[in-house]
C-alpha cells in the first residue's frame, strides 16, 4: 500500500462520524427481517439458532487470504447494507422499543455490545472457554473447541479485541423472529454485529502525524462478526442477550478495499 492510500486511509479513520455511519435511504423498502421458524416448541435453545443461522442472510464468504484459521462457520460480513439499516432502525424502534422492551436503544445495544466482544474474545484468546457460559450458546463454544487446535499461539492471542481498536462498527441486520404457528406468546430478536478493528488504533488515532511508517495495515487489521439473541417472549423479561454466532476474520488489504455491499 503507498504512502498516499494510507495518508487517506488514516484520514477516513479520523472522521468523528466514522464509528457510527450513517446512511440516508435511497431505495423503497421490500419487506422487513421478520422470520418464521417452524417448532418452537420442546425444543433445546442451542438447536434453534442453528436452524435461524442456516438461512441465507450474509452477503460475502471468508475472503482468500483470510490470515486466522476457520475459527466458525458463520459467513464474514463486511459492509453495511442501506435497505438493512433502514430496516433495522424501523424494526428498533416502532417493534422492540415499542412492543418488547420500551428500555431498548439500539446505539446503546451497539456500545455494550462492543464490550461484551472484548470479555469474549479475551477468554477465547485464553483458552477459557469454560468462562463463556451465559455468554455464548453450547454449539458455538463446541465448534471454537474444535477449531482452536488449527491456530498457531500467535494466531490465537490475535482473537484478543481491544474495543478500543474498532474504528467502526454498525449492526448489520436486526430480525425479529416469530414461531410459525402464530403464537403471540413467543418472540425472539437477533442482532448480527460488524466490527472493523485496527490493533493500535488508540494510539494511531492519537498521533499528529499518523505514524504511518510504524505499521503493517495488513497485519493488524480485522472483521468481527458476532450475532446476539434474545428471548422476548412474554414471562421471559429478565432474559439477556447470548451471543449464538461469532467469527473473526483477518483480510488481505486488496480483498477488504474491493469489497461492497
Amino acid at each position: 500500500m503507498n504512502c498516499s492510500v494510507m495518508t487517506c486511509f488514516m484520514r477516513l479513520l479520523k472522521r468523528p462520524n466514522f464509528l457510527m455511519p450513517v446512511f440516508q435511504l435511497n431505495s423503497v423498502l421490500n419487506g422487513l427481517s421478520v422470520y418464521k421458524v417452524r417448532g418452537f416448541h420442546n425444543r433445546p435453545f442451542n438447536r434453534i439458532d442453528s436452524n435461524i443461522s442456516g438461512r441465507n442472510r450474509f452477503c460475502s464468504s471468508q475472503p482468500r487470504g483470510n490470515g486466522l484459521p476457520k475459527l466458525t462457520d458463520l459467513p464474514i460480513v463486511y459492509w453495511p447494507s442501506f435497505l438493512k439499516y433502514a430496516k433495522n432502525a424501523i424494526l428498533s424502534r416502532f417493534i422492540i422499543q415499542q412492543r418488547y422492551d420500551q428500555g431498548f436503544d439500539l446505539e446503546q445495544f451497539i456500545l455494550g455490545s462492543r464490550e461484551a466482544v472484548g470479555v469474549v474474545s479475551s477468554y477465547i484468546s485464553k483458552g477459557d472457554l469454560k468462562s463463556l457460559k451465559d455468554l455464548v450458546t453450547p454449539d458455538v463454544v463446541a465448534e471454537m473447541s474444535q477449531n482452536l487446535s488449527k491456530f498457531s499461539l500467535k494466531q490465537v492471542l490475535e482473537l484478543k479485541i481491544n474495543p478500543q481498536d474498532m474504528y467502526m462498527c454498525f449492526p448489520y441486520e436486526v430480525g425479529i423472529i416469530l414461531p410459525e404457528d402464530d403464537d403471540n406468546d413467543l418472540r425472539f430478536v437477533e442482532i448480527t454485529m460488524c466490527y472493523h478493528v485496527l490493533s493500535g488504533f488508540k494510539e494511531i488515532a492519537a498521533s499528529p502525524d499518523y505514524s504511518l511508517q510504524l505499521i503493517n495495515f495488513e497485519d493488524n487489521i480485522y472483521i468481527l462478526n458476532y450475532r446476539f439473541f434474545k428471548d422476548f417472549s412474554k414471562g421471559r423479561a429478565n432474559s439477556q442477550w447470548i451471543i449464538n454466532g461469532l467469527n473473526h476474520c483477518k483480510p488481505l488489504i486488496s480483498n477488504y478495499s474491493d469489497r461492497s455491499n
